[in-house]
């Protein structure tokens, strides 16, 4: 085998950018580690979108003054694996970060509802038309948070994460040709969640974020939850894996008026027709998002055996 041809086929880019969060020149620890498992997951996921064969190396670097830099290369090991050929020149690690950076800019600009008007420019940009008239461009894959649950996930997290850490503050991306600032008012828009509704052959599904407070709590193994949600008992099945971790180690304790803040999804069957099945809803927890909170309104709390 020819090596020298094979290391020509490797396409290698590689760029960096900075999370500053407002507030003075230290983070808490708790608000850093959540932030940087959130942004790598973000980072690899979104570099999978436009190269689906990509090899990521992440470091993480500089943490001074309430920041910390996330550097990254993406190497492919063919050009017809990227969603863009035009962009192998260097250009692709840019391109992952201006995504990135726009899953924010949607958040914000939608407030959690779907776009009027979407068009696709030449430039590989989309242009986004909300509710209000108003119009923005970002990267076409941008606009892709609005309909893909786990690039939601992620971002969500890091807004609430920062939302609950440093309320009356928020946070600024930095790139090697901008610097873009998101304040606290900009945070109350993003938090909004899409409420996504998918088609598949057998359901209807959708995902939105509530607060959920516990009617029975499994304590020891991963069965199904019972929650109250829009005034009835509901079962579900928790799927974040790290919350139920924590439960089952001690680390989280559960008690009589709790609940949880969750991203919920939602399935519903359909007939052979097409109709909806009542009565048959399946519900699972995504992602616990923060800490279990404590309620006066809560009813109360049993545990399964």
């Amino acid at each position: 085998m020819d090596m020298k041809a094979v290391k020509e086929q490797l396409i290698k880019s590689e760029s960096a950018f900075s999370f500053n969060f407002d507030g003075g020149d230290e983070i808490e620890a708790v608000l850093l580690s959540k932030s940087i498992n959130d942004i790598v997951e973000l980072t690899k996921l979104t570099s999978s979108l436009e190269c689906k064969d990509a090899y990521i190396k992440i470091k993480i670097t500089s943490f001074e003054k309430g920041s910390f830099q996330i550097y990254f290369s993406i190497i492919s090991e063919a050009i017809e694996t990227i969603a863009r050929p035009a962009l192998t020149l260097g250009g692709l690690a840019v391109m992952v970060i201006s995504i990135i950076k726009g899953y924010f800019d949607v958040k914000k600009h939608l407030e959690g509802k779907q776009p009027k008007t979407t068009v696709e420019k030449d430039n590989g940009k989309i242009e986004i038309e909300n509710e209000n008239g108003q119009k923005i461009e970002v990267e076409s894959t941008s606009l892709t948070i609005i309909n893909n649950t786990n690039i939601e996930l992620y971002v969500n997290s890091i807004i609430d994460n920062v939302m609950e850490h440093n309320p009356n503050g928020g946070f600024n991306i930095k790139t090697e040709y901008e610097t873009t600032k998101y304040v606290a008012e900009d945070m109350l828009k993003m938090a909004k969640p899409f409420a996504i509704k998918d088609k598949e052959d057998t359901f209807e599904i959708y995902h939105i974020t509530t607060a959920l407070p516990i009617k029975k709590a499994d304590l020891l193994k991963s069965s199904s939850w019972e929650f109250i949600f829009q005034g009835k008992i509901i079962k579900a099945t928790i799927l974040d894996t790290d919350f139920l971790g924590r439960v089952h180690k001690g680390l989280i304790s559960v008690k009589a008026r709790d609940y949880i803040n969750a991203k919920l999804e939602i399935k519903i069957p359909k007939d052979n027709q097409g109709g909806i099945i009542g009565n048959k809803e399946k519900y699972s927890i995504l992602k616990v998002l923060g800490e279990v909170q404590t309620s006066t309104d809560a009813e109360q709390l049993t545990f399964l055996d």
